[in-house]
This record gives C-alpha cells, sequence and structure tokens, in this order.
C-alpha cells in the first residue's frame, strides 16, 4: 500500500496522533486510496488501517510508561539513603494504597495514576534533611523547619520535569492539614487538591502500621483510633470516613 510521509523516531505520541488524523482525512477525501487494494471498500480499508495504528500506539505508550516507571522508582530511590524508615517495601506499599484508595472513591482515571505516581514521589525532598535529623527520636522547632521544607524541595524538582500526570500539586501540598495548620501553603479545606488529601491518609496508615525508628507499628484499632482523631483538624472529615469505610470492609472480606 506504500506510505504517506514518515515519521522520525524517538516518537511522540502527540505528534503521531496529528499525523494519524491528517492521514485518516486525506484518505477520507480519497487522495490516498489505492487503486488497486484487497480491501472491499474505502471504508474497510480505513478501518483496518485505524485499528493497526491504535495497536501500534498502545504499544508505544505502554513502552514509555514502563520507562517512566523505572524512572520514577530510581528517582524514589534516592529516598532510601538518607531515611532509615523509607524502605522500598514502603515504596511499593503507598502507591498501591493510594491507587486502591483512589479507585474506592471513583476518582477519574488521569487521577488515580497521579496519585500512584505522586506516592512514589512526595518524599523525594527529604534529601535535603541532614542525617543527624532524620534519626533523632525527639525533634527541635529546628529540626521541624528543615523538615518542613521538603515537599517544596520535592515540588521544585519535579517541576523541571513535564510529567504527563498532575502529580506536582499532590507533592507540594500532601503535607497540609485539614484546618490550615499544615506546610508548606497553609492550605485548608478543599483549596488542598484532593488527591493530596488522599495521599495524606493513605501515607499516614503506612505509617503508623510498620514499625519506625522512633517507635514501634500501633494496633488496627489504635490505627483507626488515630484517624478519629485527626479528623477534621489534620486530615478531611470525608477522606478519613471513605477510607476507614474501605479499611474496615476489606478487612472484614479477608476475615
Amino acid at each position: 500500500m506504500g506510505a504517506s510521509r514518515f515519521i522520525i523516531k524517538p516518537l511522540n505520541p502527540k505528534e503521531l496522533l496529528a499525523e494519524i488524523d491528517k492521514v485518516l482525512k486525506e484518505k477520507s477525501a480519497g487522495l490516498l486510496w489505492p487503486k488497486e487494494s484487497l480491501f472491499k471498500s474505502e471504508e474497510d480499508y480505513l478501518n483496518q488501517y485505524s485499528q493497526v495504528v491504535v495497536h501500534k500506539l498502545e504499544e508505544q505508550i505502554e513502552k514509555q510508561d514502563k520507562l517512566y516507571f523505572q524512572t520514577i522508582k530510581a528517582m524514589a530511590a534516592i529516598i532510601e539513603l538518607t531515611d532509615p524508615d523509607f524502605t522500598f517495601t514502603h515504596l511499593d506499599r503507598v502507591p498501591v494504597m493510594a491507587k486502591r484508595f483512589g479507585i474506592w472513591l471513583e476518582l477519574p482515571p488521569a487521577q488515580i495514576k497521579a496519585l500512584e505516581i505522586a506516592a512514589y514521589l512526595h518524599d523525594i525532598g527529604k534529601i535535603i534533611v541532614p542525617w543527624e535529623v532524620i534519626k533523632k527520636r525527639n525533634l527541635g522547632k529546628d529540626d521541624w523547619d528543615i523538615i518542613k521544607e521538603h515537599p517544596l524541595v520535592a515540588y521544585k524538582i519535579l517541576n523541571k520535569v513535564d510529567w504527563p500526570w498532575p502529580i506536582l500539586d499532590i507533592v507540594r501540598n500532601h503535607h497540609e492539614h485539614f484546618d490550615g495548620t499544615g506546610y508548606p501553603d497553609r492550605l485548608k479545606g478543599a483549596d488542598i487538591p484532593l488527591t493530596a488529601r488522599v495521599l495524606a491518609v493513605s501515607d499516614a496508615w503506612d505509617s503508623m502500621n510498620h514499625d519506625q525508628h522512633y517507635r514501634r507499628r500501633l494496633t488496627y484499632k489504635k490505627a483507626i483510633s488515630e484517624l478519629k482523631i485527626c479528623r477534621g483538624t489534620m486530615f478531611d472529615p470525608f477522606v478519613v470516613d471513605k477510607f476507614i469505610e474501605m479499611i474496615e470492609k476489606c478487612t472484614h472480606t479477608i476475615g
């Protein structure tokens, strides 16, 4: 059938879609229709051509997604070098929990994907926190002032990448408190992105349910109690209620 145009690698999905649109319009106008064809009709030709192109595009996007995830995990691994509590197990658990919670809340697919990616990278800013601060059991005001910089540092690092998902505000605002006492921007209530509120609860739940260098893990009942205590102050009441609903239903199902 020949080729109507060539696309230079590396392949850009947006440019590919634009070229596909041009080719299909030209074919619809009869400009590229072959004189001798094995297809029954022009419509049949266009349908099968479109299926092949879509399949190839899906393969390319899948390859790019895998590359993104490999890069994301490599970036997130930096945190393990600075934080004794941040292991690859934690790195895997929080994104899974955040994604699962996003699905439970019936968030749009793009937000669920952003939530998952942000969960991998939200603490990358801890690279600026000195080891002597991280290993302390009791932090002073100066120590907290340093730690509170990490969401903004993470935002500045990740802002240098043109991410295909809206992760930046999630990373920047996952330590904001519902009552406006969080950091770095002291956002309050609905001004905090919903996805950031979702990540805050997911991350806190994982932290409470696993040993930290400064304390032992909490019991299931104590962790649930802590979420309820922080409902309306640190965490969004709606998000807490839906999270507990999900956890209790899953626990009941497993039991």
